[in-house]
Formats: structure tokens, C-alpha cells, sequence
């Protein structure tokens, strides 16, 4: 009986630390789509737009902010 709940419970375990996996491949994949499109932005204004549309459509994401220094003198 103690062995059985032992395997029950290794099950139980497995069967979490797979879903959380799937959940890191999904974050993943998220913030490489994110980083690819951030790279492809044409400005700065594009980067803006682009930053904050996909934190609303990937991470569904209401309210976000974004602060920069000094952008002056690299653009």
C-alpha cells in the first residue's frame, strides 16, 4: 500500500513538472517572438507601438509602461 502511494505520488510530481515545462516552452516561445519583432522595428516609434501591443496580445497584459534614457543621443 505504501509503495503504491509512493507511485502515486512520483505520478502526481512527474505529472506537474511536465506541465510547468510546457508552460516555460510557451513563455518561451512568447519572448522569442516578442524579442524577433522588437528587432524588425523600422524606429523608435515602431519599437513603442510594437512593445506594447504584443505585452497586451502575448501576455494579455492591460497596463504597461516603458521608460528610456538617453535615447537622444543613439538615435
Amino acid at each position: 500500500a505504501n509503495k503504491n502511494k509512493n507511485l502515486q505520488l512520483n505520478a502526481s510530481v512527474l505529472e506537474n513538472l511536465l506541465e510547468i515545462a510546457e508552460q516555460n516552452d510557451k513563455l518561451a516561445d512568447q519572448i522569442h517572438r516578442i524579442t524577433i519583432d522588437l528587432i524588425n522595428s523600422t524606429d523608435l516609434e515602431n519599437l513603442i507601438i510594437k512593445f506594447h501591443s504584443n505585452l497586451t496580445n502575448e501576455f494579455k497584459v492591460q497596463h504597461s509602461a516603458l521608460r528610456l534614457w538617453n535615447i537622444g543621443k543613439k538615435i
